[in-house]
């Protein structure tokens, strides 16, 4: 078994951006061997500071699947050849460069005549200010290589405007739950995920089932690809408007939700 979990709003609380609720059933689930997998539009640098924060040590997936690493020496995954070394991890890079698609989203502003808020037009104290985070996690947060994303807030015709002229670059902005990211539209988290999910299952010898944690639209992929697929509640205990098969509502919000899942995977390992 693998689980791959969103952060923000499923394994970060929504709000205080705390993981001290999930963080102690992610380690029960280390124990036993069951790899988590953070998958998420969160940058490298971002991930690995929050590993280090709660005491998890395993693969991630960046920036909304365009890239993923394995740490060197990690018991239960190993790299293939050809994966770059980089600052203690194995990673393997799947997205356009970042420079390419802040030239789309030039492009889109003047076409449309809007303003889309992208992380490279703000300064660490104003990203400071529009999320509440420290400068230290701002500036992870502004360390993107694959992708970029957006504060501004539109309407639902709006956005489809703007991807129309992201879809003619091979770009696409999926909503996280508070801003879109852009990504190349030849990655998301389900292809990601599949890869690493099938690497583990080669190298263990044993077939592997792959479950998937997440809480809103930019989640679908990893969902739709994981053999299982849970939905957390949102902050005001409502499910984001996602219709999956098989997927399986969670009755409580964020990292309580989490926990849940995480306790029942445990129990079916023992």
């Amino acid at each position: 078994m693998m689980l791959f979990t969103d952060l923000d709003g499923t394994f970060i609380d929504f709000e205080s951006y705390s993981a001290s609720v999930s963080a102690p059933a992610a380690r029960n689930l280390l124990a036993a061997e069951i790899p988590v997998v953070f998958c998420s539009s969160k940058t490298y640098a971002e991930q690995k500071a929050l590993m280090q924060e709660v005491g998890i040590y395993g693969p991630g997936i960046v920036e909304n699947g365009s890239g993923f690493f394995i740490p060197h020496s990690y018991p239960l995954l190993a790299p293939q050849d050809g994966w770059a070394a980089h600052e203690g991890d194995w990673v393997q890079t799947m997205g356009a460069k970042r420079s390419a698609i802040v030239k789309a989203i030039d492009e889109a502003q003047e076409t449309l005549s809007i303003q889309l808020g992208p992380y490279t037009d703000l300064t660490v104290s104003g990203l400071v200010a529009l999320t509440g985070l420290s400068e230290e996690a701002a500036a992870r947060a502004k360390d993107r290589q694959f992708s970029e994303t957006l504060t501004a807030e539109l309407s639902c015709e709006q956005w489809e405007s703007v991807n129309r002229i992201f879809g003619q670059h091979g770009f696409n902005a999926i909503c996280g739950g508070r801003f879109y990211t852009v990504t190349s539209s030849a990655c998301d988290k389900g292809k990601a995920l599949k890869q690493l999910a099938a690497l583990r299952a080669e190298q263990s010898g044993h077939p592997m089932v792959s479950v998937a944690i997440g809480d809103s639209a930019n989640d679908v992929p990893m969902l739709r690809a994981a053999d299982r697929a849970y939905l957390v509640q949102r902050p005001d205990g409502t499910w984001n408007d996602i219709e999956l098969p098989g997927l399986i509502k969670v009755p409580a919000p964020g990292p309580q939700g989490w926990v849940l899942v995480a306790q029942e995977c445990l129990a079916e390992k023992i």
